[in-house]
C-alpha cells in the first residue's frame, strides 16, 4: 500500500494487521483520485476522512493538494497507524478518536469540500452517515462526498438529495455524491 500520486507519491503506508481494517486497493484509489482531480474536487479543499483506517485516502488527498484533513476512526489502533503514516506531513491535519456519529456532531460548524468515507462493508451505516453529514452541514455546497462500498450495495435509497455517480472496480464500488441543485 502506497501513496499513488502527488507530492508524497511512492510513500509506503502501513495498516493494522488482520481483517479489522480493509485498506483501499491502489487501483481503486487511483480511479477515485483520477475522477476527483478531473472534477477539481481535491486541490485547496478541506478534507474529512471518516472510517479512516490507515489514513490512506486522506493522505492521498493531502498529497494531491488538499489544504487540510481531519481523520476519524473509533479504533485507537487505526489512529496509531494513521499517525505513523502522516509523519512528516507538512499540511495541517487532525485526528478524532470517536464513533463517526459523535465525530460528525463534534465537527458541527466545519465545512469540508471533500468527504471520504470507507465504512465497514458489513455494516449499514450509509443512512446514518448521510443524515449526520446533512444535519451538521459538513459538506460544502459544491463539495463531493465519496463513499467506498461493496458493489452489491446501492446508495440510491439513502441519497435522494444527491446526484450519484458510481464506478465499480471488481467487488468494490466507489460512489461520488454531489448535492442536487433542483431541491
Amino acid at each position: 500500500m502506497r501513496v499513488i500520486s502527488g507530492k508524497y507519491k511512492g510513500r509506503r503506508l502501513t495498516a493494522p494487521p488482520g481483517l479489522a481494517v480493509r485498506p483501499t486497493a491502489d487501483r481503486v484509489k487511483e480511479t477515485m483520485f483520477n475522477i476527483l482531480k478531473s472534477r477539481a474536487a481535491v486541490a485547496d479543499k478541506d478534507v474529512l476522512d471518516i472510517f479512516c483506517g490507515s489514513g490512506a485516502l486522506g493522505l492521498e488527498a493531502l498529497s494531491c493538494g488538499a489544504k487540510s484533513a481531519v481523520f476519524v476512526d473509533s479504533s485507537a489502533k487505526s489512529l496509531e497507524f494513521t499517525r505513523k503514516n502522516l509523519k512528516n506531513i507538512a499540511e495541517p491535519f487532525g485526528l478524532i478518536d470517536a464513533d463517526f456519529r459523535r465525530a460528525v456532531k463534534s465537527l458541527r460548524g466545519r465545512v469540508f469540500g471533500l468527504i471520504l468515507a470507507d465504512p465497514p462493508y458489513n455494516a449499514d451505516f450509509y443512512g446514518l452517515l448521510l443524515d449526520g453529514i446533512a444535519e451538521y452541514g459538513l459538506l460544502a455546497g459544491d463539495g463531493v462526498l465519496v463513499i467506498e462500498h461493496n458493489n452489491q450495495n446501492s446508495l440510491q435509497d439513502y441519497a435522494k438529495s444527491y446526484i450519484i455517480d458510481t464506478r465499480v472496480c471488481g467487488k468494490t464500488a466507489v460512489s461520488f455524491l454531489t448535492r442536487r441543485s433542483d431541491l
